[in-house]
C-alpha cells in the first residue's frame, strides 16, 4: 500500500484540514470498525464514536470528532468517491495481447490495448488505452474509443459504437436484434434489425444489461455521454436515452421510446414503446409507465401518474377496509329502517 499524507489528501478532496498535515494513511477504513492507518468518512451529524481507531477523519463541518486530525467537507459521500479513487485505484492490465486471444488481422487495435485470455476481436476499430477483459467478443464494424474498459465476457455486435472511457461490466451485450415480429397466417415474420447502438462518452454500464440494435440500417439505439446503467436493464430498439441520465437495477425500456436529459429511473421501472419521458424527469422504483411523462416531473405508481396524486391514491387505498365496513353499515341500518317502514305501513323515506 502507498500511503498519502492529510494534506495532500485535502487537496484532493477541496476541504479544509484541522490537525497534523504530515500523518499518513494508507487506506480508508470502516467507521465500525478501523483501525490505526486508516482514514474513515463519518456521514452523520453526530459525534464520531470514542472508541473509532482511524488515524483521521473526513467529516462535515462542526461535526465533532473527538480530536482527531479531520478533512472538513461539504460532501462526505462524494470524499468517499475520491478516496477510493485514490487510496484504493482500479487495478489496470499492462498493456499486450495474451496469446489465447483470437484477433481478426483487419482490426485496427491501438498500441496501448490490453487484450484478455479468449477474447475474440473481428475487423474492429479498438482506442488507445482500452482494456478488452477476458472472454469479450468484439464483432466486425465495432468501433470502441479511448480508455474503454471491456469487463469479462462483455459482447458487442456489429454496428455497435462506443465513445472515450466506456466501462461496461461483465456479461452485457449491446447490439442483439431487437424484439420485432409481425403476425402472418403461418405464424410470426421476424422483422430484421439492421441498426446499430451508440454510446457516447463516460457512460457506464452494468453487468448483464441488454442494449439492442436499431431496426432501419443507418440508424441507432442511442445512449448519451455520461448516462449511468445499472445491472440487469434492458434497453430495446430505437430507444433514444439522453446525456446524464440514470437508470437503476431491473429497468426496462421498450422500443421508439425518448428519455430525456437528466432523467431519473428508479429500479424495476417499466415503459411502454413510443412514450417520451421528458428531460429531468423522476419516475419511482417499480413504476409502470404507459404515458408521456413531463420534463421535470416526478411520476410513481402502476399506472404512472403525478407523485403527489400517486401518494394520495395510495393513502386513500389503506382507507378501503374502514370504508368497506362502513357501507356493510349503513347497509344495515338502511335496511332496519325500510322493515321498520313496511311494518308499520309508511312509505319508504
Amino acid at each position: 500500500m502507498v500511503s498519502h499524507s492529510l494534506a495532500d489528501l485535502a487537496k484532493v478532496l477541496g476541504g479544509a484540514l484541522e490537525g497534523p498535515g504530515d500523518v499518513t494513511v494508507e487506506a480508508v477504513g470502516d467507521p465500525a470498525a478501523s483501525a490505526v492507518g486508516e482514514i474513515i468518512v463519518w456521514r452523520e451529524e453526530t459525534p464520531v464514536p470514542a472508541d473509532a481507531a482511524a488515524s483521521a477523519v473526513v467529516a462535515r463541518h462542526g461535526v465533532d470528532c473527538g480530536g482527531r486530525p479531520v478533512i472538513r467537507v461539504e460532501s462526505p459521500r462524494l470524499a468517499l468517491a475520491l478516496l477510493l479513487a485514490v487510496l484504493h485505484p482500479e487495478p489496470q492490465p499492462e498493456p499486450g495481447i495474451h496469446e489465447t486471444a483470437v484477433i481478426d488481422p483487419g482490426a485496427d487495435i491501438a498500441p496501448d490495448v490490453h487484450v484478455g485470455a479468449h477474447a475474440t476481436i473481428g475487423r474492429a476499430r479498438i482506442g488507445a488505452g482500452t482494456v478488452v477483459g477476458p472472454g469479450c467478443f468484439v464483432d466486425d464494424g465495432v468501433s470502441v474509443g479511448a480508455g474503454c474498459r471491456l469487463f469479462p465476457r462483455v459482447v458487442l455486435i456489429e454496428g455497435t459504437r462506443l465513445g472515450d472511457r466506456v466501462r461496461i461490466h461483465a456479461g452485457s451485450v449491446l447490439g442483439a436484434d431487437g424484439f420485432g415480429y409481425e403476425p402472418q397466417p403461418t405464424g410470426l415474420a421476424k422483422v430484421p434489425q439492421r441498426g446499430g447502438v451508440e454510446i457516447g462518452d463516460d457512460v457506464e454500464i452494468g453487468a448483464l444489461t441488454a442494449i439492442d440494435r436499431s431496426t432501419l440500417p443507418g440508424s441507432f439505439t442511442r445512449v448519451g455521454a455520461g448516462t449511468k446503467i445499472d445491472n440487469l436493464v434492458q434497453i430495446a430498439h430505437n430507444v433514444q436515452v439522453g446525456r446524464c441520465c440514470f437508470i437503476c437495477a431491473c429497468c426496462g425500456i421498450a422500443g421508439s421510446t425518448t428519455v430525456g436529459d437528466g432523467a431519473v429511473l428508479g429500479g424495476q421501472v417499466g415503459v411502454r414503446d413510443h412514450v417520451t419521458i421528458g428531460a429531468g424527469a423522476q419516475l419511482a422504483g417499480a413504476s409502470a409507465v404507459y404515458g408521456n411523462v413531463p420534463e421535470g416531473a416526478t411520476y410513481g405508481g402502476w399506472p404512472a401518474r403525478p407523485h403527489r396524486q400517486f401518494l394520495y391514491i395510495e393513502a386513500s387505498l389503506r382507507r378501503v377496509p374502514d370504508l368497506l365496513k362502513t357501507v356493510k353499515e349503513l347497509e344495515k341500518r338502511v335496511a332496519e329502517l325500510e322493515a321498520d317502514a313496511q311494518a308499520r305501513g309508511t312509505p319508504d323515506a
